[in-house]
C-alpha cells in the first residue's frame, strides 16, 4: 500500500507527456482497448494531406475541437439525410469535408487538422454557402441524389 501512496503522490509532478505515457501503459496492462478513430478521421487526414497517428492527434490542441465538432457534424448529416446507407453516408461526409477544405482555401486559411476541426462546427453555414436555400426549402436531398447519380 505504501508503494501505491508514493506513486499517487508523484503524479502531480509528472509532465502531460509523462502522464499520457503512464495512462497508455496502464491501459495496456489493464487490457483496455485502444481508442479507435471514427471514419471521419480518415477524411480529415485526406483533405489535410497529413498522416498523424490517431494517438498523437488525441494529444494535440486540435483534438478538443475535433471531439465536439465530430458529434455535431454527424448530427447534421443524420438530420439532413436520414436513412442513408453507410457507404453513401461515408461518401457524403467526405464531400462535406471537401466543402470545408474549399471554404478554408477561399478565406486563405491553411487546411490543417486544427482549422478543419474548428470549422466542422460551421458545416451547416458552409453547406448553405455552396447550396443557398437548399436546407431551408428541404432540397438538400437533391445534392445527395446528384452525388450518387440517381
Amino acid at each position: 500500500m505504501q508503494n501505491l501512496a508514493s506513486i499517487i503522490s508523484a503524479l502531480p509532478s509528472l509532465s502531460k507527456r509523462e502522464l499520457n505515457a503512464l495512462r497508455a501503459e496502464l491501459d495496456r496492462l489493464l487490457g483496455a482497448p485502444a481508442a479507435t478513430p471514427s471514419p471521419l478521421y480518415s477524411h480529415l487526414l485526406t483533405i489535410t494531406g497529413t498522416a498523424i497517428p490517431y494517438s498523437r492527434f488525441q494529444q494535440s490542441t486540435a483534438y478538443k475541437d475535433w471531439e465536439l465538432a465530430e458529434k455535431e457534424f454527424i448530427r447534421f448529416v443524420d438530420a439532413t439525410w436520414p436513412g442513408v446507407n453507410k457507404v453513401t453516408k461515408n461518401a457524403l461526409m467526405l464531400y462535406l469535408f471537401s466543402l470545408i477544405q474549399d471554404y478554408l482555401k477561399s478565406l486563405q486559411l491553411p487546411v490543417t487538422p486544427k482549422t478543419v476541426s474548428q470549422n466542422m462546427f460551421n458545416i451547416k453555414d458552409i453547406f448553405d454557402i455552396n447550396f443557398p436555400g437548399y436546407l431551408q426549402t428541404g432540397l438538400a436531398n437533391l445534392v445527395l441524389k446528384a452525388m450518387v447519380g440517381r
